[in-house]
């Protein structure tokens, strides 16, 4: 079965697909936990190159990913703020129906789309998840973009309407919103 998904790897940075041989041969026998447990281990230890390559096997051995496999390979294309392949994973998390009502692939878009400097992609998310599913990291993901985009007095809103939907801010929350106050006032 040939994957639907289309990845380009840089020549220099990421092992060619035809050659990359860690993956078994007999995947067919995998699952999709097996093939998910293998994301996320090379996505924890930092071989964003190599959980693509899983992925891309994945999906082409006929698993589909679900709502555990989606954070772990957004995680990796955040990791390596690659816009395109952040849009073909946002293409399968709609394709095979993980829309924002799943609040851990909602926040992983809202990183990867920060990350990698689509703002606009930041709000489209985030104004789809329903306000009564948005969590910590939720808004965290949203002020965080926010500021690394430098629209520091919509962070500070941002973080007061946090306050009024009772979402508990964190440690995180707090840094990213001073980082806006001193910001905001310079």
């Amino acid at each position: 079965m040939s994957s639907p998904f289309l990845y380009s790897p840089p020549p220099t940075s990421i092992p060619s697909l035809q050659t990359h041989q860690s993956i078994p041969t007999t995947t067919h026998s995998l699952t999709r936990q097996s093939w998910t447990q293998s994301l996320r281990a090379n996505t924890q230890s930092n071989q964003f190159h190599q959980a693509i390559l899983t992925y891309v096997n994945m999906t082409s051995s006929g698993i589909l990913p679900d709502h555990f496999a989606f954070p772990a390979i957004l995680k990796a294309v955040a990791a390596l703020q690659h816009l395109p392949l952040a849009n073909q994973i946002h293409a399968h998390v709609l394709k095979y129906g993980y829309g924002t009502s799943f609040v851990p692939v909602a926040n992983s878009l809202l990183n990867v789309y920060g990350k990698c400097g689509d703002i606009s992609h930041v709000y489209k998310v985030f104004e789809r998840i329903p306000q009564s599913h948005r969590d910590t990291v939720s808004w965290n993901s949203f002020i965080s973009a926010l500021c690394r985009f430098e629209d520091w007095e919509t962070a500070l809103e941002a973080f007061r309407l946090m306050l009024l939907d009772d979402v508990e801010p964190s440690s995180f929350t707090l840094v990213s919103v001073a980082h806006a106050c001193s910001k905001s006032v310079a």
